[in-house]
This record gives structure tokens, sequence and C-alpha cells, in this order.
């Protein structure tokens, strides 16, 4: 069932037991800042063409018409044909490809749709599996003893395994050879924040899905009894210490990823694209500056993601902006309409984007966010926003976020911005469940619920502690409960209280006149 079906009434529940007849029920969460509603694009329209693409079909080819009885078998083959109007329907399977399409379409009832057939599930993923048969037992490293010495024994011996990763995979990117630190480091401030997250490797290994932890050096592989893997210079070979007394053996999956992004046009600024219910996984992108998420629009415009999942980026899952701020702006940017989705485990951020006009975000999950703890970065966030102009964002859920804000409206650039009707629940940041920076224009935050957090600023008032004129939060309005400082111990059987200080706005000082 997609996300946004239960989101709406989990939130009328709450909302209605706590406030009787509220004004939840009774207002319009789509009036904006300036007066104006929200005014959606949007048009349904039927495909002027449908094509299948289903890699387990026996007669599966690109060389096929792409019809249902004789499919492709790439959504990269669909890419380069599908025309504006036309769509395609993927089957089941995980596809295991980088999609760059090559256009777009040319208005709201001549969109290109990529989507999932009904009842089938798809997977985009940017890992490959590790065949068994090149496993072999470590061999060249210490892997236990000091970091720094000359012994060359190793008491008491581990069992390590070692995986050389052929060059051909990478296709001239590859991320265990890349460390995560962005291109911009103006904003990195290295001597008070913690870097280790910013020097690992961006490529990441997956046990049966699950993500195994990285070692700075070999010899910390003798403490790793979950497990980890440690990355030669060259990244092209891993050192892995299976968790417990496993071996690859005892894995039916194991996976490297070896792409960037699985989903992005080569080209900037294509507009009218629409995804639907596809699953997009296990990438292993770099760290913001620029904003280079698993799935990318470009610098694109009218794009529509609704109803899927996107999980395991190493660092953003969405962007939909302008990637970075030395970056010329495509014509039409922004606009888009994200639905109805869930973003998790990614390790910086959900969804960003350098230049959020006129977005829509709606209905959708946002949860184990920022698992990086990259957050000194200043680019983390379950959403992160530049210069947000006319962006709603109503009726999402944010849950289970660590070292990462729910929203971050970024620096002097908010204006007729509006955030509404929004759950933010078991967050752990230092900036709060919406952080609002330096803003100066209207932005309205009303209506949100806030359960189970536990902010160092907020609290504390060290950063961003105040409130800009032009923002207004209706606190009348909103549900407070449960909010602890970040250095505190939550007691078992803490009393709820209510805090009308647990959201971020920054104030910039007016200079003062002679």
């Amino acid at each position: 069932m997609p996300f946004r079906y239960f989101v709406l009434p989990l939130m009328l529940i709450l909302c209605g037991s706590m406030f009787g007849q509220s004004s939840y029920r009774d207002f319009d969460s789509s009036l904006m800042p300036h007066g104006n509603a929200f005014e959606s694009w949007e048009s349904e329209a039927e495909p002027d063409r449908t094509f299948f693409v289903d890699q387990n079909h026996p007669k599966a080819s690109d060389d096929n018409p792409g019809t249902e009885a004789r499919p492709w078998r790439t959504i990269g083959k669909a890419a380069a044909a599908l025309q504006p109007g036309e769509r395609v329907l993927i089957k089941s399977g995980t596809y295991r490809e980088a999609v760059h399409p090559a256009r777009g379409g040319t208005s709201p009832e001549k969109m290109i749709t990529y989507a999932a057939a009904p009842g089938h599930r798809v997977v985009i993923s940017g890992a490959w599996e590790l065949p068994l048969e090149g496993w072999e037992p470590g061999k060249g490293r210490r892997y236990t003893g000091q970091r720094h010495t000359y012994e060359d024994t190793e008491k008491p011996p581990l069992q390590i395994w070692q995986y050389d990763l052929p060059p051909e995979w990478f296709m001239g990117y590859n991320p265990f050879a890349l460390r995560n630190l962005g291109q911009d480091l103006e904003w990195v401030d290295y001597k008070n924040i913690n870097m280790h997250a910013h020097f690992q490797r961006r490529g990441r290994l997956f046990l049966d899905g699950q993500l195994l932890e990285q070692a700075e050096h070999p010899v910390d592989l003798a403490k790793a009894e979950q497990g980890a893997y440690w990355i030669e210079h060259n990244g092209l070979r891993l050192h892995v210490r299976f968790p417990g007394r496993t071996g690859p053996n005892d894995y039916s999956s194991i996976e490297a990823t070896v792409k960037e992004q699985v989903f992005t046009p080569k080209d900037y600024g294509l507009p009218y694209i629409k995804l639907k219910g596809l699953n997009f996984e296990k990438v292993g992108n770099g760290f913001a500056m620029p904003q280079r998420g698993m799935v990318s629009a470009r610098r694109g415009n009218h794009w529509v993601i609704e109803d899927c999942t996107l999980e395991w980026a190493n660092s953003i899952a969405l962007d939909l902006g302008n990637e970075m701020w030395h970056t010329n702006s495509q014509p039409g940017l922004g606009h888009h309409i994200v639905r109805g989705n869930t973003f998790r485990h990614c390790g910086t951020g959900g969804l960003q984007a350098n230049g959020a006009r006129q977005l829509l975000v709606e209905d959708n999950l946002f949860e184990h966010i920022g698992w990086h703890d990259a957050e000194h970065g200043w680019e983390s966030g379950a959403i992160k926003f530049h210069r947000a102009k006319g962006t709603l964002i109503r009726r999402n859920v944010f849950r289970r976020i660590t070292y990462a804000p729910g929203i971050w409206l970024d620096y002097l650039s908010s204006e007729n911005c509006r955030v509404t009707k929004n759950i933010f629940s078991d967050i752990t940041t230092a900036r709060g469940a919406i952080y609002v920076e330096v803003s100066r224009g209207a932005i309205d935050v009303d209506h949100n619920v806030f359960h189970q957090l536990r902010s160092q600023y907020c609290i504390s008032g060290d950063y961003g502690a105040g409130a800009t004129p032009f923002t207004r939060m209706a606190q009348t309005a909103s549900i407070f409960t449960t909010i602890w400082p970040l250095t505190s111990k939550i007691p078992a059987t803490a009393p709820t209280s209510i805090r009308p200080v647990l959201w971020q706005a920054e104030v910039e000082q007016p200079a003062r006149k002679a």
C-alpha cells in the first residue's frame, strides 16, 4: 500500500485525540504565506504508446520491438528509445544498470514515464554481486596488532578474506578509490569537526542486503567482531572480516556498490519525466557539494517521483536542483512533485535541491537518514533545500533520523514556503527537526507534530537560536511532546513536555547605523 494512504489518517488520529475539534481538519494546507494557493501543473493523460522491459522473459532482447510478447531486456534501451507521451512498464527483477534518459517530455500531457508494471517489484541497483569463486584467504597484510609497527606476526590469527574487483566494472568511476569528501571544501571545518566520515571511501559492501562497516586500517579488522572491510589504496582489492565465524559461503548475496548514480540524464535540463513505483538502491556517491543523488534530475524541471523507494545511498538519495552554487541555472529549474515515496538508509540526505523552486513534497516517509555522522559538513538533512521559493512540504513523516535535521532550509534563500501537517519523531540532531537558516522571506511552519527529539542547539541556543521577522510558526496549532537536550539521558519514565522551541530559525543581525 502506498505510504501516503496512511500518513494523513495517522495525523488526524493523533491530532484529533489531543485537540478534539482542532483546526487540523479545517484549514487549507495549500495556502502559501503570500496568500496564493499552491497550484499543481499535473495532468492525467493516457500514454500515446506503452513499451515493456522484462529481463526474465525468455525472449527478452534489446533488439526486440519492446512489446509485452517481445520485451526489451534493459531499462537503458527504453531510456534511449522513449519519445514524449510514451511510457515503459518494467516487470519484476533486479536491474543492475545506470539509466540515462536521452530526452524528456514536452508538457504535462506528453510526459515520458518509467513505471513498474502493476504487481511487479522492480529494483534498479548500483551494486554488483561478488561471485563466490573470486574469494580467497587474505594475504600480504597484518590484520592484528598496532597500526604503526614493523611486527609481522599475528596473535591470535584471524580469518580474513580478500576479493579483487575487476576494473572493467567501474567504467571510469570507482567509489572504492574515492573518498567521501565533497568537491567544495570551503565550509569544511577540519579543526573542529570529526572528519572520519569525510575521509572514508564511497564504496560500500552488503551482506544479504545489510551494510558492512568500513575499517580505516587493516588491523582494525581485529576488533570488528560484527564484520568489516578494508580497502587497499587503489580501490581494487577488498579485505573482509565476515561477522562471527562466517565466510563468503554463508551468504546468498554479497554486493559491492560500483556506480555513483542509477537514474540521471547525461544532458542538463530535461523536463517532464515521471518515475513511478520503482525501487532504487545501493550507490557509492560522494558528499555534497555538489549534490549528486542516487537519482538525479540533473537540473531538469517538472519531474514526478511517485510511490518509489530510495535506499542505501552512500550520501544523497535524490537531487532535484542546480547541484551547487557555481553552476548555470537551467531554464524552468524546479517545479517537481515528490509524492508517496520512502527514503531510508541514506548516509547524509534524502532529498536535496539547490534551487528548490515550486516543489511539492507530500506524503513521503524519511527514516534512518544521516548514519554517516557528517552533519557538521553543512549538507545533511532528510530534506535540505537551498533557495527554496514557493515550495510546499506537507503530510510527510520524518523519523529515526540521526546526525541530520528533518528539514533544513538553507542560508538567506527561502521565500513563500510552507511546512505543514508533518510528523517529526525520534530525531537526534544538532540543528533541530526544522532548521530555517537566516531567512528573509515569508515561511509558514504550522500544524506539525513533534515527538521524542534530541537536539543540542534548539535547546541551548548555541547555534541559530531565535526567529526571523518573516518566519511564522503557529505554536498553538502544533503538537510538541518529549523534547530533550542532546547531552541528556532520556529517563525510561520521562513525562511529556511542551516546548515551543524545538524548531530552528537563525537571524541575521542588521547592520547598525552610525
